[in-house]
């Protein structure tokens, strides 16, 4: 790593530091352009894009971790779906399965063979 990248990243992470501890974006851009003022104008631009490269990589490590929260979520969620709808499945063939039971030879219920033989005697 050459000595600008290395420059821009310690400055960067200053500004970042300032911003952590004081909650304000603005003043830790500030101290990153202060710290990199003793390096000269072009020092206090580094500085600057050190501390959006900072700003950028952590905004990109909390959105990998809010997938990573989210997915297991997502996951646990199809899963219940999945499990759902494989019990209504079950129940409709359970159901079929009764209705099957239910009739006798050729299609004829059992309920009206049992009105067919009151009638009959």
């Amino acid at each position: 790593m050459g000595i600008g990248k290395a420059f821009k990243r310690a400055t960067g992470k200053i500004g970042m530091s300032v911003a952590n501890l004081t909650g304000s974006e603005a003043l830790g851009r500030t101290a990153a352009i202060a710290a990199g003022s003793f390096g000269s104008i072009p020092g206090m631009f580094a500085a600057s894009s050190g501390f959006s490269r900072e700003q950028r990589q952590a905004t990109q490590e909390q959105n990998l971790k809010m997938q990573g929260l989210q997915n297991p979520d997502l996951q646990a969620k199809i899963a219940e779906e999945q499990r759902l709808r494989l019990i209504s499945e079950e129940d409709l063939k359970a159901q079929e399965e009764a209705l099957k039971k239910r009739t006798t030879f050729a299609g004829s219920s059992i309920a009206t063979d049992l009105i067919r033989r009151k009638l009959l005697g």
